[in-house]
């Protein structure tokens, strides 16, 4: 093999690992920035009337909890793949320590779920694993 057949070769190789790498992973999906509705499932057993609760995501690192408009707990937010880490910085509903969920988009990405992974909070998880956030507006 002449120099430069193997320089062809090797070029060749080197650019494809690139598009084999962008392939198999692909850019997880963030919550867009906007008010989520807290929408409880049809068998929510959590106790308490989530109607007035709404979640506000401020770009990707700010998660804002508000009940009737009052804010409930401030986080801080981050993306790790496919989860969304939290940390709570203040608020009447503030838990200890970092959660990270699972992001599960629908379809039409109105709609997300948030599947717990790990959360130091059994309450904020159990409540968590039993709602959606049904995006308002555009």
């Amino acid at each position: 093999m002449t120099s430069l057949s193997r320089y062809a070769l090797l070029s060749a190789l080197l650019l494809s690992v690139p598009a084999m790498a962008s392939a198999q992973s692909s850019p997880a999906k963030k919550i867009a920035p906007g008010v989520y509705q807290v929408v409880p499932d049809a068998n929510f057993a959590g106790g308490m009337d989530l109607s007035a609760f709404s979640m506000r995501f401020e770009g990707d690192s700010v998660m804002v909890i508000e009940q009737s408009g009052a804010m409930m707990t401030r986080s801080r937010t981050s993306y790790d793949g496919e989860h969304l880490v939290w940390t709570d910085l203040e608020g009447e509903l503030m838990c200890p320590g970092t959660a990270r969920y699972k992001l599960v988009f629908s379809q039409e990405g109105r709609s997300i779920r948030l599947t717990p992974v790990e959360d130091g909070c059994a309450e904020r998880s159990a409540i968590i694993a039993q709602i959606s956030l049904q995006r308002k507006g555009g």
